[in-house]
């Protein structure tokens, strides 16, 4: 079984999905630092204690809690 693809990501690689995604979807600069401090506050770097999906979840879930976009449209940038 290879877990290879499912090795955590950075805080990077997210706050690149979410600037991918404000291409496509208005994301004020507030909205912007609120994401960013809740993903330092919900440890999202944590390349041990989580998994890729598990880092998807709470990522789309944040994500979901500050902009009105439907979870398919952020699950499309990741």
């Amino acid at each position: 079984m290879n877990l290879s693809s499912d090795k955590p990501r950075s805080v990077g690689y997210y706050m690149n999905v979410l600037s991918a995604l404000s291409k496509e979807v208005k994301i004020a600069k507030i909205q912007m630092r609120l994401i960013c401090l809740k993903m330092q506050g919900c440890k999202l770097d944590d390349g041990y204690g989580l998994s890729r999906y598990q880092q998807e979840k709470i990522f789309v879930d944040i994500v979901m809690e500050y902009l009105n976009v439907p979870e398919w449209k952020v699950q499309k940038f990741l």
